[in-house]
């Protein structure tokens, strides 16, 4: 059983999605701090000029930090409208732009006041879209762990997992040699970038959003991802 942990992110890219394909089950992790200037609450799109950063406007409070699911939305500014003339500017030419289109307005109208509920709601439309039907779990539900590698080893432990599916960019925040001794393999993802047709010329990575507007249901072939077990002292870390 493969268990991963997902970043809350404002329609993230393609890649977040294969690493949920690529699990068994996934955990929602809202828990974690919120970062401002990062994808947990800006999205990007391809225009003429390039790339765009779609921002949702949210409270800020430093001391002490918050969590994504404590953030609020800064209501008193027209984010809404602004975004979604932006996506229909850009996009209303794409293919399949208006398979999607009335959905995704009614979804971004709603009256928005913490942005781990959006971000939940816009991960789920895309989840939906793109075929992936996993069990998703809060990790505010899941017991609170400081620890990074003992927080994946009694997550992983709850969900009946043993296999850990990671990104890249995170090996060398937790330890994979007290995992894998504990009983919860590591495993890491490898995603294999692939460009598609866009408008406005050479391929740009964006917003999973762009993929669905341009290429519909046939986005989901591009969730080219498997999962490897890593080096641990010269050996392959696998139990098959």
């Amino acid at each position: 059983m493969v268990v991963t942990v997902l970043t809350p992110a404002y329609f993230p890219p393609l890649a977040a999605f294969a690493q949920a394909a690529c699990a068994d089950q996934l955990i929602w992790a809202e828990s974690f701090r919120f970062t401002k200037q990062t994808c947990m609450h800006r999205m990007a799109i391809k225009t003429r000029a390039g790339r765009q950063w779609l921002t949702v406007p949210v409270l800020q409070r430093t001391n002490p930090p918050q969590n994504v699911a404590e953030t609020l939305i800064d209501g008193h500014q027209p984010w809404q409208k602004s975004h979604l003339r932006a996506l229909h500017l850009n996009y209303h030419n794409a293919p399949y732009f208006y398979a999607y289109w009335d959905e995704l307005e009614e979804l971004l109208n709603r009256e928005w006041l913490r942005l781990g509920d959006l971000l939940l709601a816009g991960w789920q439309f895309c989840q939906s879209h793109l075929g992936i039907n996993k069990p998703t779990h809060s990790a505010a539900d899941l017991q609170r762990v400081d620890n990074r590698t003992e927080r994946i080893v009694a997550w992983s432990r709850a969900l009946q997992a043993d296999r850990y599916l990671y990104r890249p960019e995170e090996a060398g925040l937790f330890d994979l040699h007290r995992l894998a001794n504990l009983g919860i393999e590591p495993r890491e993802i490898k995603t294999t970038p692939e460009t598609y047709p866009q408008l406005f010329g050479p391929f740009i990575e964006c917003t999973v959003l762009d993929a669905l507007f341009n290429l519909g249901p046939e986005s989901r072939r591009l969730m080219i991802a498997e999962a490897v077990a890593p080096l641990i002292d010269g050996q392959t870390n696998r139990k098959e």
